[in-house]
């Protein structure tokens, strides 16, 4: 099994492209979103019940770093994931 098939990722939100839109107090637009090679983030949007596969990306700050799915769902909206945390 890869890390797309086992990771669970929950719908976080929607913006505009541009528009603000945080994850962990960070403005993703302001930063490189790095690809996550190989893994996918796998959701259903809460609105229409769609399933949604976009890429996983990384925001690297420093030592800390932010894993999120994110695409572009209609003309020039974005919709963002975010991986479930599990106890394991």
């Amino acid at each position: 099994m890869n890390e797309s098939e086992t990771t669970r990722w929950r719908h976080a939100g929607s913006c505009v492209e541009g528009q603000p839109f945080e994850i962990d107090g960070v403005n993703v637009w302001d930063h490189e979103w790095h690809p996550v090679p190989g893994v996918f983030a796998k959701w259903r949007e809460p609105l229409h019940g769609q399933e949604c596969q976009f890429e996983a990306c990384e925001i690297r700050l420093g030592t800390r770093t932010i894993r999120f799915g994110a695409g572009e769902y209609s003309a020039n909206v974005y919709l963002f994931a975010l991986p479930v945390q599990t106890d394991q």
